[in-house]
C-alpha cells in the first residue's frame, strides 16, 4: 500500500473541508452582521393621518419636527433582512407605512423562522399636529412630539412616551408602557399588570386612556432623548 498517496489524499480532503467550513462561516457571518439601511422622505405633506401597521419586530422611534416633510429612516438586520422593506404610500388623506414580506423573496426551509431573524430599527420624523395611528406586533416604541391625537395598539414589547402633546389612547396585551405626561387627565387600567397611579395636574390640556391586559403601566423616570 502506498502510504504517501494515502496521506496526500487525506491532506487534500482535510484542506477541502477546511475551505468549505471557512466559506460557510463567512456566508453566515455576512448574513447576520451586515445591515441594510434605507431613507425615504415625503415633501410638503398634505395628509392629516399617519397610519402605521408593522408585523415584524422593530425598535421604533417616532417624533415631530418643524418641517412639513416626513422622513423615514430604517436599518434592517438579520439573516432574512432583504425579505422585508418598510414601505410608505400616500392614499387619500393618509400616509400608510407597512413592512410587507417581499413576494420575490424565497425563504429556505422554515418560512416561520423569518420572525426570529429579522430585526429592524426605524426613526420616523413627522410634521406637527397630525393624527397618528399605530398598530404593532412586537416592538420597542419611543414616541414624543406634538400631534392632533395618538392611538397605539401594541401586542408586546415596550412603549416609552415623553414630551407628548395631543390626546392619547394606548391598548396592549403584553406590552408595558412608561410615560411622562404633563397636563394630562390620565385613566389607566391593567387586568394583571402593575399600575402606577398618575397624579392629576392642576392644568389639564389633554386626555390619556391607557389599558393593558398583563403589561405594566408606570412613570418614565429617565428621558430617552
Amino acid at each position: 500500500m502506498d502510504h504517501s498517496y494515502t496521506c496526500s489524499s487525506l491532506q487534500r480532503f482535510l484542506c477541502f473541508m477546511i475551505i468549505v467550513a471557512v466559506l460557510a462561516f463567512a456566508k453566515a457571518d455576512a448574513q447576520t452582521t451586515s445591515t441594510t439601511r434605507n431613507a425615504t422622505s415625503h415633501n410638503l405633506a398634505t395628509f392629516n393621518t399617519i397610519d402605521i401597521h408593522l408585523q415584524q419586530h422593530v425598535q421604533l422611534e417616532i417624533k415631530t419636527g418643524n418641517s412639513q416633510d416626513v422622513t423615514l429612516m430604517t436599518s434592517l438586520n438579520g439573516e432574512y433582512k432583504d425579505a422585508v422593506v418598510l414601505s410608505s404610500i400616500i392614499r387619500n388623506d393618509s400616509l400608510i407605512i407597512k413592512d410587507p414580506i417581499l413576494p420575490t423573496f424565497s425563504f429556505p426551509g422554515d418560512k416561520l423562522g423569518v420572525h426570529k431573524v429579522i430585526d429592524s430599527e426605524a426613526t420616523i420624523v413627522l410634521p406637527k399636529n397630525k393624527k397618528l395611528v399605530i398598530n404593532l406586533q412586537s416592538a420597542d416604541l419611543k414616541i414624543s412630539g406634538t400631534y392632533n391625537s395618538v392611538y397605539i395598539n401594541q401586542l408586546s414589547g415596550s412603549c416609552k412616551i415623553e414630551l407628548l402633546q395631543g390626546d392619547l389612547r394606548f391598548i396592549s396585551v403584553y406590552a408595558s408602557i412608561y410615560a411622562n405626561l404633563k397636563n394630562y387627565n390620565i385613566t389607566s387600567a391593567s387586568r394583571s399588570g402593575k399600575v402606577k397611579e398618575f397624579k392629576k395636574p392642576l392644568k389639564l390640556k389633554y386626555f390619556a386612556r391607557i389599558e393593558t391586559v398583563s403589561g405594566n403601566i408606570s412613570m418614565l423616570n429617565k428621558r430617552f432623548n
